[in-house]
């Protein structure tokens, strides 16, 4: 999972361990219930209960949280993992945890994830590793991760978070199943939780629709309070792309306005509102 700072990354990986640790619906989907481990190693331990119990986890719910990891080797983490026995093991943030010296060099990066894939395959618990987005922006989420492809290219789901239109959006490349399209999330502020909304191609779809309905209405009213209008006219009068202006001006001449005219020169489209009810 990735996303640029303050996105709601770890935010995110909390709400999954209380679910995970509880047995309890993820965004929708069913959870395997199980010991959660959770690395988090840039989060005061203090927020971290806070936000649990936020979350709805008390004290009995199995969740270890780590947040000092200094002094340990990947061997011992290892060995810690192997010990727990958890479903589910979260890293906050991969990079802390490996400690590499640069996350661009592919072959040490390559190294550190089959080292990640080892440990999955050893222990039989699924391994989220949390990092950041790069600066700039990519229509890829794959692009947008920081560090060697080595990372996108090793993982079965690369979850990317991001923001649109002021709105925390979520969505999935997946080497098995179905990817989620970009999705908004609803943040809830009193528990500091996440929700699906819609997907963001459902909000065009549903924003052009309106965009469209607030034309046609104007354009009618226009037709309505000057009848015999011609195409100028209205294009002069109505706010509105031309080509949707006349999109939507042969929609309405097929339903609600009347046209009178070829169209040719010397005889122009005029457009009246006085269609018969029975039309």
């Amino acid at each position: 999972m990735h996303s640029k700072p303050k996105d709601g990354k770890s935010t995110l990986v909390r709400q999954l361990a209380v679910a995970v640790s509880q047995g309890k619906p993820f965004l929708g989907r069913e959870t395997v219930q199980g010991l959660v481990m959770y690395i988090a190693l840039e989060e005061k331990p203090s927020e971290i209960s806070k936000h649990f119990a936020l979350l709805g986890a008390n004290d009995e719910d199995p969740i270890v949280t780590l947040t000092d990891f200094r002094g340990s080797s990947l061997a011992e983490m290892r060995d810690a993992i192997v010990a727990s026995k958890p479903v589910l093991v979260i890293v906050d943030t991969l990079a802390k945890f490996l400690r590499l010296p640069k996350m661009n060099d592919y072959g040490p990066v390559n190294d550190a994830v089959r080292w990640i894939h080892d440990v999955a395959r050893d222990t039989g618990a699924h391994l989220l590793a949390v990092s950041h987005s790069k600066k700039g922006a990519a229509e890829d989420s794959i692009d947008n991760l920081l560090g060697s492809t080595a990372f996108a290219a090793a993982v079965d789901t690369l979850i990317a978070l991001g923001r649109l239109k002021g709105n925390r959006t979520i969505t999935t490349i997946q080497r098995y199943g179905d990817k989620l399209e970009e999705t908004s999330l609803h943040f809830d502020p009193v528990s500091r939780s996440m929700s699906l909304m819609t997907s963001t191609k459902a909000d065009a779809e549903e924003e052009k629709r309106q965009s469209s309905e607030l034309l046609s209405r104007s354009i009618v009213e226009f037709v309505t309070a000057n009848p015999g209008c011609r195409n100028s006219d209205i294009a002069r009068n109505v706010t509105g792309k031309d080509v949707s202006i006349w999109a939507a001006l042969q929609k309405l001449s097929e339903e609600v306005l009347r046209k009178e005219g070829t169209g040719r020169s010397g005889d122009p489209f005029l457009y009246y509102a006085d269609v018969p009810i029975e039309a």
